[in-house]
């Protein structure tokens, strides 16, 4: 406790003593401005002009904030637009796809459903019948199969290789014409009466090989097969496949009309 308040005297003492320090320094400084005084001379100077060009009118228009805000909105629009028509472009090439899509769908089917099979068989049956006629227009350069087969005694004549060869031209004949009536919707509407001979064609054969019909070539000789319907089959083929590889080329773009088919 003693020494606590010998402590306390000591701070006491020492601020007494840094107060006394300081007003005699004040006192020393306020003696001495009194004895010196220092001459001060006011000097007038001439207020300084800063040369400044005349501000344009149209500057401040142009760089004002009603113009920038202008040009903001310009610019926004613009971008929009733009996104707009992209993106409107990209809807009609996706439209534009989709509907080449189906197009190619549907040749597709035209070509696997009916023209493909036809031609197979038909150039089958080309063969065939060819072995089967050259053989005999040896001896008759005007040598037509159904006329031929009107002539039952020609007919009975014929050997097991050329019964064996008419048998598969009939049977040839029977699924042409029923690949005929079940896939006529896919066929072009400028072959179908070409078609419609070659059905009656291979009708007529069949009943001309069994003996269902009388000999009269004068009647039935424009019941012989349509010598056109080939040429005309590839032409259709060779359309198709065009059609198909123009679309998938350019999958996203509206093309024309497919081309008619020429015969």
């Amino acid at each position: 406790m003693d020494k606590v308040v010998v402590a306390h005297k000591l701070v006491v003492a020492a601020v007494v003593v840094m107060f006394a320090v300081a007003w005699m320094s004040i006192s020393a400084s306020a003696q001495t401005q009194g004895q010196t005084s220092l001459p001060i001379e006011i000097v007038k100077i001439a207020p300084v002009k800063l040369d400044q060009p005349p501000r344009s009118i149209w500057r401040d228009i142009l760089t004002g904030p009603v113009l920038s805000g202008i040009a903001s909105a310009i610019a926004s629009t613009i971008v929009a637009l733009i996104g707009v028509r992209m993106a409107l472009r990209n809807t009609q090439a996706t439209l534009y796809q989709k509907s080449n899509e189906a197009e190619v769908k549907e040749l597709q089917a035209r070509l696997n459903e009916f023209y493909g099979p036809f031609n197979q068989i038909s150039r089958e049956n080309e063969l065939v019948s060819r072995e089967f006629r050259d053989r005999h227009k040896k001896n008759d350069p005007n040598f037509r199969t159904l006329i031929a087969l009107l002539n039952e005694q020609w007919r009975t004549t014929l050997d097991k290789s050329d019964k064996a060869l008419l048998d598969r031209m009939i049977q040839n004949g029977s699924d042409l014409r029923k690949l005929i009536r079940d896939k006529s919707g896919l066929v072009d509407v400028k072959i179908v009466p070409i078609l419609a001979k070659a059905a009656a064609h291979f009708a007529v054969l069949e009943m001309a090989s069994k003996g269902e019909i009388e000999a009269e070539p004068g009647r039935f000789d424009q019941y012989v097969y349509p010598r056109d319907l080939d040429p005309a089959i590839e032409k259709e083929i060779d359309r198709l496949n065009d059609r198909i590889r123009t679309l998938l080329s350019e999958p996203g773009k509206k093309h024309p009309p497919m081309r008619p088919l020429s015969l």
